[in-house]
């Protein structure tokens, strides 16, 4: 029933540091280990004016590479451009040098998560000299995975670029704070407030979430798009949303209108439930951790600021999700029907899944993986993300193994035992089940469910 929050903080990992300086004769410094090496100030500051954030980013980028010394003759190395992830919801991006000459930049979108920007010095940096940056931009009306920014709503991921440095926040009176972080705190009063951190660690790292409302401004309004037809019944979706945030809203409701009777026919069973269904924005102090959350005896859809189409979709997917008692079903089967669902909407993803070999000595069986609380620390954190991948692929494997149609057979009898008053599948229950269709799938459950 609930979705991990997305593991887009793994956005900034994959960064390319340097491009390489290049002589009109067409030479290149040779890239070392950490050639460049910055150091960052790095601010998001809160406009109530504007109703929106500006990122101030100030930078010193040291050379210590060893072939770009400075010569008076024969070949010479040097950098003069810099890669810099931004957001792709960044606007109004301006660059300037630490003299105040404005700086000539590219902006490259052909990274899934983020954009890059190539940042021309405008002169050569050599070996132990350095050089001062500033960019700055705007992030107004966003509703991408990871941000959110409306009139009275802001939600940011705020990352370290830079190898030694700081970060923090500036929110102005008015707003009510939430912060999520284990190495930053917010100090506020009456006249506004700072979020600071301790020193972060590495490059790339996610140093706080910050989650800032005006309530009291907050004028909420239910949106009510033209009903979604599926086997049965159609489904009357109330999309709930604060002012200023019709943009979210119409969404939802295309997303959910395109993938939803997709899931009805993945599943292999009509849905039977209530046919309003409410689809709410949520803090991070409700979700607890988690993206999103489906409660069926209150027929809601909750989505945390910020939240994916493919989390929207996941969260209706357990609309469908009766058959299951075991987590790892339930959630499995609720990540792998979402993504097929968008495949075939053709829908494009807004977030990268993270392959299992990315998370790092991890260990859990999924028969072992049970109905848990809040997400408390880093730790749990990738261990249910990784529960949540392995999940996914397991059930993956078996639509390859055993074929959908069975698969949705199974769903189906499961779904019906349990109308007539009979448990929903355990793990053991789903295997004798799929034995009975006469289809080995040893090796899956040996890989996935047992180790």
């Amino acid at each position: 029933m609930k979705r991990k929050a997305s593991s887009r903080s793994l956005i900034i990992l994959v960064l390319a540091l340097i491009l390489l300086g290049l002589w009109p004769s067409g030479l290149y410094a040779e890239s070392g280990d950490d050639p460049l090496r910055t150091r960052s100030d790095i601010q998001y500051v809160l406009s109530e004016e504007k109703s929106g954030v500006s990122v101030v980013i100030d930078m010193r980028i040291y050379n210590q590479d060893p072939m770009t010394k400075k010569r008076s003759s024969g070949r010479v190395y040097f950098y003069n451009r810099y890669f810099f992830p931004i957001s792709k919801a960044a606007k109004n991006i301006r660059v300037k040098r630490g003299d105040g000459r404005k700086l000539r930049f590219q902006r490259k979108k052909n990274k899934p998560n983020y954009d890059e920007l190539v940042i021309f010095f405008g002169r050569r940096l050599h070996y132990k000299k350095s050089i001062r940056l500033q960019i700055t931009y705007d992030l107004e009306s966003v509703t991408s995975p990871g941000d959110f920014v409306s009139p009275n709503v802001v939600h940011v991921e705020a990352y370290f670029l830079g190898d030694e440095g700081r970060i923090g926040a500036e929110v102005p009176p008015g707003y009510e704070v939430k912060l999520d972080s284990a190495k930053c705190f917010y100090n506020g009063n009456e006249e506004g407030g700072k979020v600071q951190c301790a020193a972060i660690a590495n490059y790339g790292d996610r140093a706080f979430i910050l989650e800032a409302f005006r309530l009291t401004e907050n004028q909420e309004k239910v949106f009510t798009p033209e009903p979604i037809s599926l086997q049965n019944r159609d489904i009357i979706l109330r999309i709930r949303y604060g002012e200023g945030e019709e943009k979210w809203a119409k969404k939802v409701a295309r997303t959910l209108r395109k993938t939803m009777p997709h899931l009805e026919r993945i599943m292999g069973f009509p849905y039977e439930g209530p046919s309003e269904i409410t689809v709410r924005h949520a803090p991070v102090s409700e979700l607890e951790g988690y993206e999103g959350f489906y409660y069926e005896e209150s027929q809601e859809i909750v989505l945390g600021y910020g939240a994916s189409k493919e989390t929207m979709v996941h969260e209706a997917a357990h609309m469908w999700s009766t058959p299951f008692a075991a987590r790892w079903l339930s959630e499995g089967w609720a990540e792998w029907s979402a993504r097929e669902a968008m495949r075939r909407a053709k829908m494009k993803r807004e977030t990268s899944a993270r392959p299992l070999r990315d998370y790092d000595n991890m260990d859990l069986p999924l028969r072992n993986w049970e109905w848990t609380g809040a997400i408390d620390d880093e730790d749990e954190d990738e261990l249910t993300g990784y529960a949540y991948e392995k999940s996914a692929q397991a059930v993956a494997k078996l639509v390859k193994r055993v074929g959908l149609k069975r698969l949705q057979a199974i769903n189906r009898a499961f779904y019906n035992a349990v109308q007539d008053g009979h448990d929903p599948a355990d793990t053991d229950a789903y295997f004798l089940a799929i034995r009975n269709k006469k289809r080995d799938v040893s090796a899956i459950w040996e890989k996935y469910i047992e180790n």
